[in-house]
């Protein structure tokens, strides 16, 4: 008998309104319906892709996640637990397990630090260990996101890196909390095209070979195919085709 898979993040009937307007007597708040009735499992070692243009929701999606947003109806669950009603410890382990890729890797790390001290601050939280312990683990990240010589990489601050570099110093410090489900909003929508293939194949690697999760938001359906093994397609909050990547994409209902 087939072992059924266990979903480790489970978006139930979200429905995400915002009030808009209302700044004078005369206008009165209208609601924005953000999304609507979203709902989808995510797998371990599996990278789902939310694709759709620019305002369908999907960052709106990952703000949620990230507990930016209370949704106005519907549940978020990691590890069966609603993500919105956690208390504090299990709050811990949430913001540790699952983290977030952002847009824009120029701003994403502190300028005023190198790359080591922003491994060794999530290290010193979450796995604190002594010194030699610490500087080993670190340069086994930053060994595992590509960033080698460690030793040298580790010692840069980040306008020394590249773009790329950047995306992967911040992979490693993600890594070196503990995250098994990341959110890659577009992440390297703002790289030049020829270091987008590298970002995306140390992702592939990341979930192949660690078996990490990834909700990966792009408006790329090149990208999408080519990374994610589902795929979402958003329009204006609304799922409106998904399932395997290659079946929607080669044979779309719309």
């Amino acid at each position: 008998m087939k072992e059924e898979k266990q979903a480790i993040l489970s978006v139930n009937n979200v429905v995400m309104d915002f009030k808009i307007g209302g700044k004078s007597i005369l206008s009165k708040k209208k609601t924005l319906r953000a999304l609507n009735d979203i709902t989808f499992d995510l797998y371990k070692g599996e990278a789902l892709a939310i694709v759709g243009e620019s305002g369908c929701g999907k960052s709106t999606i990952c703000r949620v996640a990230m507990r930016f947003y209370n949704p106005t109806s519907g549940t978020m669950t990691f590890e069966n637990n609603d993500i919105h009603k956690l208390k504090a410890r299990d709050l811990k382990y949430y913001r540790q397990k699952v983290q977030m890729i952002f847009q824009d890797p120029f701003s994403s790390l502190n300028p005023l630090h190198n790359i080591y001290y922003h491994l060794e601050r999530p290290l010193k939280l979450y796995h604190p260990s002594d010194k030699v312990t610490m500087k080993k683990q670190m340069d086994e990240y930053l060994t595992l996101v590509g960033l080698v010589p460690p030793e040298e990489q580790g010692s840069k601050n980040p306008h020394q890196l590249s773009g790329g570099q950047r995306q992967r110093a911040y992979l490693a410090r993600i890594l070196s909390v503990g995250a098994e489900v990341i959110f890659a909003d577009e992440p390297t929508s703002m790289l030049d095209v020829s270091i987008r293939l590298g970002i995306l194949n140390l992702m592939n690697k990341l979930k192949k070979e660690n078996n990490k999760s990834f909700i990966y938001i792009t408006h790329d359906i090149a990208t999408a195919r080519y990374f994610a093994d589902r795929i979402i397609v958003l329009y204006a909050g609304h799922m409106v085709e998904w399932g395997d990547v290659n079946k929607v994409i080669v044979n779309p209902k719309g």
